[in-house]
């Protein structure tokens, strides 16, 4: 499990950055409102601390009797590869979102995000690809509703809000 905290941490830490330095673009806002740039700079600022957590995270030690057998990434596991890819999807879903931001709007872009990842971590149906459907759409109509008509926050928008 090693390999794949470190990674993934790092690739937290280096999705961060990129964050970071996209929402730097947008506008800052003005006379007490926060602006468009705020939820993803306090985003990229969360993730990255969070990042360097797991990568730094110390391996649990499990008792093995075949600590070297061939194959092993560290702590007695076996490197899995299908496990990479998705974690692999998965970030690159993430970069995906932040491009997403800009064209599609924030709104949209984590309805879209919120199931695409649904779809990779969740069971594989077409009755669970709806249901995450719905969990999506839903979850989109509750952030517009806090964030938009109760904040009256400006996020970055795009086509559609």
């Amino acid at each position: 499990m090693a390999i794949y905290e470190r990674g993934t941490g790092i690739a937290f830490m280096l999705l961060a950055v990129a964050v970071f330095v996209v929402a730097r673009q947008y506008p800052s806002g003005m006379m007490g409102d926060p602006g468009p740039q705020l939820m993803p700079i306090t985003i990229a600022v969360l993730m990255f601390p969070l990042g360097l957590v797991l990568a730094l995270k110390k391996p649990e030690r499990q008792a093995s009797s075949q600590d070297e057998e061939v194959g092993d990434v560290g702590g007695g596991e076996k490197l899995d590869l299908g496990r990479l890819v998705l974690v692999g999807v998965l970030l690159l879903s993430m970069v995906g979102f932040v491009l997403m931001v800009e064209y599609l709007g924030t709104i949209v872009a984590i309805m879209i995000y919120i199931w695409i990842a649904t779809l990779l971590l969740g069971e594989r149906s077409l009755k669970a690809a709806a249901q995450y459907l719905v969990f999506a759409l839903a979850t989109g109509a509750v952030l517009y509703a806090v964030l938009y008509q109760f904040f009256r926050m400006s996020l970055p928008s795009g086509m559609f809000f």
